[in-house]
């Protein structure tokens, strides 16, 4: 997907990948994703609330998000 794209689900509110709630697949396999180190970077987060599971596990995550209305 290019940054153009991800800005345009923004912009007219296409966002219905947004949830409620921790991924599903996250908590069933996060304990494999989080072996590899105590710190995890997400790339287009949006406004996640697996951020917050996420940090709750580690010492560190970084949410990268190229989309300012997605960050607010």
């Amino acid at each position: 997907m290019s940054l153009d794209q991800w800005s345009e689900y923004w912009r007219v509110g296409r966002t219905g990948f947004h949830r409620p709630e921790v991924h599903e697949a996250l908590i069933k396999h996060g304990d494999w994703l989080l072996n590899g180190g105590p710190r995890v970077c997400v790339p287009l987060c949006g406004k996640s609330v697996d951020l917050v599971w996420l940090a709750a596990r580690t010492t560190g995550v970084l949410g990268v998000e190229m989309v300012e209305q997605a960050i607010r």
